[in-house]
């Protein structure tokens, strides 16, 4: 889902479709049971220009993840 909607191209962000110039200045706010994969997607993408992220995700994801991980299978 964040490939195809969040990009470096050189010195240029595009955020679906729209181009920014990133200079150390981007701050990712996310939430949601999937905001852990699309966020730790959104950081390799960014990289040095992500200054902050804050994610918020439902009381025991972070156990449901775990469980679902060890069985092989998606959480919830």
């Amino acid at each position: 889902m964040m490939r195809g909607r969040l990009a470096l191209r050189g010195e240029r962000l595009l955020v679906d479709g729209r181009s920014f110039a990133p200079t150390g200045n981007v701050h990712l706010v996310g939430f949601g049971k999937a905001v852990l994969g699309m966020a730790a997607m959104a950081e390799r993408i960014l990289g040095d220009h992500l200054v902050r992220d804050v994610v918020s995700v439902p009381h025991g994801i972070q156990e449901a993840l775990r469980q679902a991980d060890r069985q092989g299978g998606p959480a919830g």
